[in-house]
């Protein structure tokens, strides 16, 4: 199935432009697309998140022996992860990736221009959350939602700070924060 088209009525949400405003001008960095997690940035200086071993029930035995493992993640200050939506990559209007193409072998390579680019300006809808996100590059990261009919998370940022916050806009676009 095609995905929709997001919707181009975006515009800048005042809650969305307080909590992306620290962020403007950070370049971006460790740009990962996995098929399974979809699509994650990260921005600012880095974090070290240490999850300690632990024991589980589960009856898998790959599940068990992870959670056995010390598991080390290094983020950034400001972590971005687009994961139930559609996205769109676009440098100066020619689209480059989305979320189904070039194969997944491939996103790396698609996705290596948008490393250092600098954050500049998101806008959002606010009914739909469809979001666009431009760089000083000359990139657009759009996202939008997958069904017309479900509310979920299209996008969840992040913030590991002296106190750790995380905000998230849903698809009919309400903004939650923790």
């Amino acid at each position: 199935m095609k995905p929709a088209m997001p919707n181009v009525n975006s515009r800048r949400v005042p809650a969305i432009e307080r909590i992306f405003a620290p962020i403007y001008g950070q370049p971006c960095w460790g740009v990962n697309y996995e098929r399974y997690l979809n699509l994650s940035l990260n921005f600012g200086p880095p974090h070290l998140s240490v999850r300690e071993p632990h024991s589980s029930a589960a009856r898998s035995k790959v599940v068990r022996r992870k959670a056995a493992r010390r598991l080390v993640t290094v983020r950034g200050r400001w972590w971005l992860w687009i994961y139930v939506s559609y996205w769109r990559l676009s440098y100066n209007g020619v689209i480059v990736s989305n979320q189904r193409w070039p194969a997944p072998r491939k996103m790396p390579d698609m996705l290596h221009d948008l490393e250092g680019q600098k954050l500049t300006c998101v806008r959002a809808n606010p009914q739909t959350g469809a979001t666009r996100f431009d760089f000083d590059l000359g990139a657009k990261l759009e996202v939008w939602k997958l069904d017309d009919d479900e509310v979920y998370e299209l996008w969840t940022l992040y913030v590991y700070s002296p106190r750790r916050r995380v905000f998230s806009l849903h698809s009919d676009g309400s903004l939650t924060s923790e």
